[in-house]
């Protein structure tokens, strides 16, 4: 079983921390969802920072992975894909499409797949809020409205912790079937 934690986790607890703090992002984005006004906005904000805090931890602790930037690549086009076609509020699609994110990632990338499933999870806010900006840009110049919605709706509350969980748990499942298998 150590063999598996290490190669899930390595031998870092960085990982685990930034694990941790990109679920904790989603609580706190759950909960200024659910709440408005001034409070909404405050919790929203801290939940950004944790959410861009997770990314870069795990950027740190991926970053000695020898093909870190094929990989980074390869999740951040898989996080892209996703942000374009699943909207932030629609349970179903997120779980359908992160957990076949996290099982692409789990039987393509053999060596601390969970690891890089939570980099996904973690690139979804920054290229999430890079798209809206593309997307307003374009509507402002083709002269249509090119507001960007602030408001998630009340149902969006627990997306992100179906995304991030869902991905986390996909990516697992298939790393702990393959080293089932080898057994």
């Amino acid at each position: 079983m150590n063999s598996f934690r290490q190669r899930t986790f390595g031998q870092h607890s960085l990982a685990q921390i930034g694990i941790a703090v990109l679920l904790a992002a989603g609580v706190v984005v759950a909960i200024a969802i659910s709440t408005d006004g001034v409070v909404s906005r405050t919790v929203n904000g801290i939940a950004g920072l944790l959410w861009i805090g997770a990314a870069l931890v795990l950027l740190a602790e991926l970053r000695d992975d020898p093909r870190f930037w094929p990989r980074l690549g390869q999740v951040a086009l898989m996080c892209l894909i996703l942000v374009i076609f699943i909207r932030p509020s629609d349970m179903a699609m997120a779980l359908a499409g992160f957990s076949a994110a996290g099982a692409i990632i789990g039987n393509t990338i053999h060596q601390r797949s969970v690891l890089w499933a939570a980099m996904l999870a973690a690139l979804w806010l920054p290229i999430h809020l890079g798209t809206a900006v593309v997307k307003a840009v374009y509507r402002s110049v083709m002269d249509e409205p090119a507001s960007l919605r602030s408001d998630p709706p009340p149902t969006a509350a627990v997306v992100p912790l179906v995304m991030i969980a869902s991905v986390l748990l996909a990516a697992w499942l298939v790393q702990y079937i393959r080293t089932e298998r080898r057994r």
